[in-house]
């Protein structure tokens, strides 16, 4: 069996009695935009084995994680001095605001 054809935009009118390209009060039809598509992420790769490494090397990764890991606190601490400050300022600007 074959499948029904998917009707056109002029067939849809023409079905529901609109033959003109105009809705009633003159404002042209546009049909609603696609919804956009988002890509699914990539697949996180997995950890590398750690048993084929040296000592020396686990030492040196060990190395540079541990000034990954101090240089992400020292950043989080930032924004979270710059956050404490937003906040004391909207705090002002709340009481500036209810006084006037």
């Amino acid at each position: 069996p074959r499948p029904e054809p998917i009707p056109n935009l002029a067939n849809l009118r023409a079905a529901m009695g609109q033959n003109n390209p105009f809705t009633p009060e003159g404002i042209p039809f546009f049909p609603p935009p696609f919804p956009t598509v988002v890509p699914f992420p990539p697949v996180p790769t997995p950890p590398p084995n750690l048993t084929a490494l040296s000592d020396d090397e686990l030492r040196a990764m060990e190395g540079n994680l541990r000034k990954a890991v101090e240089a992400r606190i020292e950043t989080l601490q930032r924004v979270q001095l710059l956050l404490d400050a937003a906040n004391a300022m909207m705090n002002q600007y709340q009481t500036a605001a209810a006084a006037t």
